[in-house]
C-alpha cells in the first residue's frame, strides 16, 4: 500500500511544480489512515447492451489507490481428480480504463487481462474470490482535487458477465480538511507512470491529462 512520508507543503508561487515519483512523498501531506472503498457492480452506469459498465468514483479522501476488481468463482465442474473447472468475470473482460470527465480522456488503460479457466480443489473454499490487480500507475490519485469534473473507471466487456463483482481501492485521509481547497491554490503537474506516462496538471480546481508516451 502506498504510504507518503511526512509532507513539506506546497509553497504558493508563480512557478509550476512538477511532481513525479522521486518527491511525490516530499511534496504531499502525509495520509493518516486508509479506508477500504467498495463499488458494487449494481451502482455502474451501464450501456443499453449492458457491456459497458461506467463507475464514477466519490470525492471521498485525500488520495485513491490500489484499485482491484473482486468476483466469486462459478465453479463449473472437475476436469481431473484435482482440478476443477472455473469461470469469473474477468473472463469477459475487454478493457478496463481510468478517465476524466466523462470517458473524454483516458488517462490509464489496462487492455489484457489473463483468464482463469480451472483452480486446483485445494484452493476452492466457500468464499474464495478472484482479485484482479489494476496497476493503472504508480502515484496515488488526488481523489478530491477535482473541482469541476470526475474520475471514472470504464470496463468493457466482451459480452455480459455471469456474477455480479465490485470495485475496490483504498482511500487515504491526511484529516485535514481544508487540503484540497490549499491544493487549488497552487498550479502543479504530476507525472503518473504505468502502460504510459501521463502528465496531469492541477489548477485552479481543473485537472488536464497529457499523455507522454507508451512504453
Amino acid at each position: 500500500m502506498f504510504n507518503p512520508t511526512p509532507m513539506a507543503p506546497l509553497i504558493p508561487g508563480p512557478t509550476r511544480r512538477v511532481i513525479d515519483e522521486s518527491n511525490f512523498r516530499t511534496e504531499f501531506k502525509h495520509c493518516i489512515h486508509t479506508q477500504t472503498q467498495r463499488l458494487n457492480s449494481e451502482s455502474a452506469i451501464k450501456s443499453y447492451n449492458g457491456i459497458y459498465h461506467n463507475f464514477i468514483l466519490p470525492a471521498t479522501g485525500d488520495y485513491a489507490h490500489n484499485f482491484r476488481l473482486h468476483s466469486p468463482y462459478l465453479i463449473l465442474g472437475a476436469k481431473d481428480s484435482s482440478t476443477l473447472g472455473v469461470d469469473c468475470v474477468i473472463n469477459y473482460i475487454e478493457s478496463i480504463a481510468i478517465n476524466l470527465n466523462n470517458n473524454t480522456t483516458i488517462i490509464a488503460k489496462v487492455d489484457q487481462v489473463p483468464k482463469v479457466e480451472s483452480l486446483a480443489m485445494t484452493q476452492i473454499t466457500p468464499d474464495c474470490q478472484n482479485i484482479l490487480p489494476l496497476n493503472f500507475f504508480n502515484l496515488p490519485l488526488l481523489t478530491k482535487y477535482i473541482l469541476r469534473g470526475n474520475y471514472q473507471i470504464s470496463i468493457k466487456f466482451k459480452k455480459l458477465p455471469p456474477t455480479e463483482y465490485e470495485l475496490v481501492y483504498d482511500i487515504m485521509f491526511t484529516d485535514d480538511h481544508n487540503y484540497d481547497q490549499t491544493l487549488r491554490k497552487e498550479e502543479f503537474t504530476v507525472i503518473y507512470k504505468g502502460n504510459k506516462a501521463i502528465e496531469l496538471t492541477f489548477k485552479n480546481g481543473h485537472v488536464m491529462a497529457k499523455a507522454q508516451g507508451g512504453t
